[in-house]
């Protein structure tokens, strides 16, 4: 049916219906309008005092509710969680972990729920995953460029306190073993160092060493790897390194003074003199391939001076399970063999490394030659190997001591000949 011939039927119905026959009074039908229009906005009458006076009490009641809230006393967060009260709360807690990806859903959805599995719920907000095309992803890039040989997805940490970025990494299992770390223990649980270096000292939280030194530029939360440290670099120089104890706390903290232009530390034997008083010790080791060094002890502390004995090279401050921890990677690794230190000097003894590589295995289990890298940025082994040299009073270039499984020295030597004999009658002997 075409539209003139619907619109043909639809005039032949109007026609058509009873409705044509009704006939409207215009004027009656206007007065009845007026009259009911005027009833229904009368002001006059009891029954609309008590609208106006209902309208009043409502609107003091919303006034009320806005001061209170606006004020703090208002407590939203009891009972119920959820909603509101949920989001006011998790504002106040202090660490944020923003999720950036290229793609539009994680794959692995446990980057977005490691924040609520205890402790940390206690401590950190609920996970934001963004798109790396979105504004604020751009954002935080542009601010904290991805570094070379990290790929999506990456996790950037944040202390909202102190609006500081505190770590990021695209390994999930080294996130894993992060965001622990930031849980602190009470206070009065820790025993704090006497000095304090660039900040912090012995027994301070992670969250301490975070907040005073930032993110750190080499970090190894990785306990299969030792206890987990931080290292901090001035360009690609590393100048900071701090290791932490099983609760978490700092457990050593050691700086290439002579390396550093911007740490807070003393630099000449004056400084050290005023910033911490008298040595409680004094002795001399090896300090390089040519030169021998003044140390001096200030309880847990260790000064090196460089050869002049007056400008500070390196600062070292352990706590006593820090050392003993070191010394005991030093022992032999298995039960019955020994293990060897051999600190080489400029003039190496010929013939040396090869008496130890010959032994390795059956007499010797984990021998060590200590001598300075070729790379200038790196620590210097000498200041690595501080505790070695203190422990074991090394002073001299060309030594080997040979240590048993009980951390006793039962050979020291600079004769070649007199370390392959004592090894052939420990092989014999077994």
């Amino acid at each position: 049916m075409s539209v003139d011939d619907k619109l043909k039927n639809l005039r032949k119905s109007m026609k058509e219906t009873s409705l044509k026959e009704v006939e409207a009074d215009k004027e009656k039908t206007k007065q009845y309008v007026m009259s009911h229009k005027k009833k229904r906005f009368s002001m006059k009458g009891p029954k609309r005092l008590g609208q106006i006076g209902a309208s009043i009490v409502g609107m003091a009641a919303l006034i009320l509710f806005v001061v209170y809230a606006g004020s703090g006393e208002m407590n939203l967060t009891q009972g119920d969680q959820s909603g509101f009260g949920q989001e006011e709360a998790n504002e106040d807690l202090r660490y944020e972990m923003v999720v950036i990806d290229d793609e539009e859903e994680l794959e692995d959805k446990e980057w977005k729920y490691l924040y609520n599995k205890q402790p940390m719920e206690n401590y950190m907000k609920e996970t934001r995953v963004l798109s790396d095309k979105s504004m604020e992803a751009r954002r935080i890039l542009a601010s904290n460029p991805r570094p070379e040989g990290m790929y999506f997805p990456i996790a950037y940490v944040f202390d909202s306190e102190n609006d500081q970025l505190l770590y990021r990494t695209d390994q999930l299992k080294d996130l894993k073993d992060f965001l622990p770390l930031l849980y602190q223990s009470p206070e009065s649980d820790v025993e704090k160092g006497v000095y304090t270096l660039n900040g912090i000292t012995l027994g301070d939280s992670f969250n301490t060493v975070l907040e005073q030194l930032g993110e750190a530029n080499v970090y190894s939360p990785n306990p299969d790897q030792g206890p987990p440290y931080a290292v901090y670099k001035e360009g690609k120089t590393t100048v900071m390194g701090v290791s932490l104890s099983e609760d978490n706390d700092v457990g050593e903290i050691r700086v290439e003074v002579a390396k550093t232009k911007e740490m807070e530390v003393p630099r000449t034997m004056k400084s050290v003199r005023e910033q911490y008083g008298e040595p409680t010790s004094s002795i001399d080791i090896v300090c390089s391939e040519q030169a021998t060094c003044l140390v001096e002890q200030f309880g847990r502390l260790n000064v090196k001076y460089k050869p002049d004995g007056e400008t500070v090279e390196y600062i070292e401050y352990d706590t006593p399970e820090s050392v003993e921890e070191f010394i005991q990677a030093l022992l032999p690794k298995e039960k019955g063999t020994l293990s060897a230190i051999y600190v080489e000097g400029e003039d190496e003894v010929e013939g040396m490394q090869d008496v130890m590589k010959e032994h390795r295995g059956l007499a010797l289990s984990n021998p060590l030659s200590i001598q300075e890298p070729s790379n200038p940025l790196s620590p210097s082994t000498y200041n690595v190997m501080l505790p070695v040299f203190l422990a074991y009073n090394l002073n001299e270039h060309g030594e080997v001591l040979l240590i048993n499984d009980e951390g006793k020295v039962v050979l020291r030597t600079k004769e070649i000949e007199k370390v392959d004999e004592f090894l052939e009658n420990w092989e014999e002997n077994k």
